[in-house]
């Protein structure tokens, strides 16, 4: 009986748990069916999204890390069914469920961004579905840090490669540098060649059956060697027996007329294993020999001419083949010469996996990548025919991928530059990282891009500044965006939520910069609507100080301030009482 004492308050402790849980699963489904009948900047959609965040991040602060166990129609906590929905069409299990999702979780530090990010997908996949947009693809293009997926698709392709660094330090991996084992021959028959073919015995020409069955093996292991090996194989054996200049030239020559066959077949995949194969023996088994590590040489040297190298990766994108994993190391087999051209190729593959997959090869190829990325900032306006913003918009991406894989020190100086182009996507795209770093740069960044003409710019570098919790940076936001022509362009609502970050950061220290705020405008009989919502948000900051010396200013601006001015201060009063 004690024991089961004991249990009762963790048992109830669990079940509260859960039931919270599933309260924050019904609010995410209600705010991803809001964005997807309403535009995402719809006050209903914003309003739900906000709520969800704000719970979603308290709870997992408090609590830790909310895990999802992903059923066809149902979803689980802690053996606990928090959303069960038999209906396929409408179901946020079975969105999740049919894309090979089968855990979800959400962990301490979400961030706002990231939240919208993932809401974006789930509605992407719901309205539009096809080979190209599954949720896995899209989720991983994000780079969330707090929100973190298993699907059974990952599984594979993490269990089917090794490491790109483990595979480029390794030769040629098969049994033998030859392939299949050969069957042992019999003994072997010696003839005089002096005594006349007439009077040569039958016996000795004939084949024992331990001989046949030993031939028989060879063949077979022979037809079964892949293509790319045999041609490897053969292509070294030819250029090792060769003494003339000329003729090892043309069997070269011949080797890269095959793999211009390859690519013209759409089988790349074969051509990645032959320069693999021609590669390790070359490294592995004939090292010494020069001319087997020229025809190498040759090979990839030809790989690598630009037009031969359009060919080749345009064949990889109609014939997603090989898989991204392959690709990667295949390129970086390709050497440092290669890596012009896949700065090209960066934002042109329209698979994100094979775009990564490009990125990860220039990573590695140029240890980091920083002096060939800076050639590639697109710092420009984004081009105007669809197909090229297209790719324009995917380049920055990766560009800002790969920056994201350095420090702060090294990264933050082209992050920097790229918040200094004309198009709205860089700066958002390159903001959104440059804001993850600590360093007291980005803080400068971020009153600087308050004022952006982007509104997602503008919402990413407030939410940043509050986050850091300084006091002097509220007065510091408020008069960067008082101070800029941008600031009268803006709604109610940001202008609301300018002076409450203000509030929140400098509390009772901004009431005085308020107070003279509020009374700023001047009155007049016709009272223009830039002047209502300045003096709204002003009334809107004094509030969210919360503090009683900033109830009696709204409540002595209510019956002897100007006309606007009581208008606002009566509305927040009553705000606050509800």
């Amino acid at each position: 009986m004690p024991a089961e004492k004991a249990e009762l308050p963790e048992r109830v402790t669990e079940s509260r748990k859960a039931g919270l849980v599933r309260e924050l699963v019904r609010l995410l489904v209600k705010t991803q069916k809001a964005q997807r009948l309403y535009d995402s900047r719809n006050a209903v959609a914003e309003r739900l999204e906000l709520d969800l965040y704000e719970r979603l991040s308290a709870f997992v602060s408090e609590e830790g890390d909310i895990q999802l166990v992903v059923l066809e129609s149902q979803l689980r906590s802690e053996d606990e069914v928090v959303f069960e929905s038999a209906n396929r069409t409408d179901s946020l299990a079975f969105l999740l469920y049919r894309d090979g999702i089968r855990r979800l979780s959400f962990s301490p530090g979400l961030e706002h961004q990231e939240l919208r990010a993932f809401l974006r997908c789930l509605n992407r996949v719901a309205l539009l579905t096809n080979d190209r947009d599954d949720l896995v693809t899209l989720l991983w293009e994000q780079d969330f840090h707090s929100i973190r997926y298993f699907a059974i698709e990952e599984l594979a392709r993490s269990e089917s490669y090794p490491r790109l660094s483990d595979q480029l330090a390794a030769g040629e991996s098969s049994e033998g540098p030859w392939g299949g084992a050969a069957g042992q021959a019999g003994e072997a028959v010696i003839l005089d060649l002096k005594q006349p073919v007439s009077t040569v015995p039958v016996e000795a020409c004939r084949l024992q059956s331990g001989e046949i069955e030993a031939l028989q093996k060879q063949l077979a292991a022979e037809e079964q060697q892949p293509f790319r090996q045999v041609v490897a194989e053969l292509a070294l054996e030819l250029v090792l027996l060769e003494d003339g200049e000329n003729e090892k030239g043309q069997i070269s020559e011949e080797i890269v007329e095959i793999a211009d066959r390859l690519i013209a077949d759409g089988d790349v995949a074969e051509l990645v294993g032959m320069h693999e194969h021609v590669e390790g023996l070359a490294t592995m088994v004939f090292r010494g020999a020069a001319s087997a590590q020229k025809l190498s040489l040759e090979l990839t040297r030809s790989l690598v001419e630009p037009e031969r190298f359009e060919r080749l990766m345009e064949t990889v994108e109609m014939e997603h083949a090989p898989k991204p994993e392959a690709l990667t190391v295949f390129l970086g087999r390709l050497g440092s010469s290669a890596s012009p051209l896949l700065l090209l190729w960066m934002g042109r593959f329209s698979s994100a996996p094979y775009r990564r997959a490009v990125t990860g090869a220039l990573l590695f190829l140029e240890s980091g990548g920083l002096p060939i990325l800076r050639e590639g900032l697109p710092l420009g306006p984004p081009p105007v025919e669809p197909q090229e913003r297209l790719w324009h918009r995917q380049l920055v991406r990766e560009v800002v991928h790969a920056l994201s894989r350095h420090s702060s020190e090294e990264a933050l100086p082209l992050l920097t530059e790229l918040l200094s182009s004309p198009d709205p996507e860089t700066r958002r795209e390159s903001f959104l990282a440059a804001s993850r770093y600590s360093e007291e740069r980005v803080l400068s960044l971020c009153l600087e891009r308050i004022v952006d003409s982007d509104p997602e710019v503008r919402t990413t570098a407030l939410d940043t500044l509050v986050k850091r919790g300084r006091v002097d940076l509220g007065l510091q936001i408020l008069e960067r965006a008082l101070a800029s022509e941008l600031f009268e362009k803006l709604g109610l609502l940001e202008k609301r939520r300018l002076f409450s970050a203000a509030a929140k950061l400098s509390g009772e220290s901004a009431l005085d910069s308020f107070q003279k705020l509020l009374n700023a405008r001047e009155d007049h009989w016709f009272q223009k609507e830039k002047d209502r919502a300045f003096a709204e948000a002003a009334a809107h900051g004094i509030r969210m100080v919360g503090s009683p010396r900033a109830k009696r200013m709204l409540e002595d601006g209510s019956q002897s301030g100007h006309k606007l001015v009581r208008a606002a201060c009566l509305k927040e009063l009553g705000t606050g009482r509800s």
